[in-house]
């Protein structure tokens, strides 16, 4: 499987795939990126770090994403889980720019179209 930017070991048994979240980024991607973003398998996913909130996995040595690994603490906060659910959405659309400027650039745009409403 692919690796993180950060080279976090992957393990599959502590993945689960999430319909849920695939169909919200399916809406998400269409409403708010002109379904520029191609499709991803999305988990729940237990992590090391408590304070993980997700990733987003890349094939190692490219910025092609395969999969976004939602802390699967946030199965029970719908909010907090789609916050984070766009957070990797960014990270997709813009694979280099880490939390630099475009990030924050993309994450105002996302704010300003209304992406976060009912959600913050």
């Amino acid at each position: 499987m692919s690796v993180p930017k950060d080279k976090m070991t992957f393990y599959p048994s502590k993945a689960r795939r999430s319909k849920a979240l695939e169909s919200w980024f399916a809406y998400y991607n269409q409403a708010f990126f002109g379904n520029k973003l191609k499709p991803v398998t999305l988990y729940w996913y237990e992590f090391r770090k408590v304070n993980r909130h997700g990733v987003t996995m890349f094939d190692q040595g490219t910025t092609r994403s395969t999969a976004i690994l939602v802390n699967k603490n946030l199965k029970n906060a719908s909010c907090y889980a789609l916050q984070t659910l766009l957070h990797e959405m960014i990270h997709m659309k813009k694979p280099r720019a880490m939390h630099g400027p475009a990030f924050h650039k993309e994450k105002l745009r996302l704010l300003k179209a209304g992406a976060y409403n009912n959600i913050v």
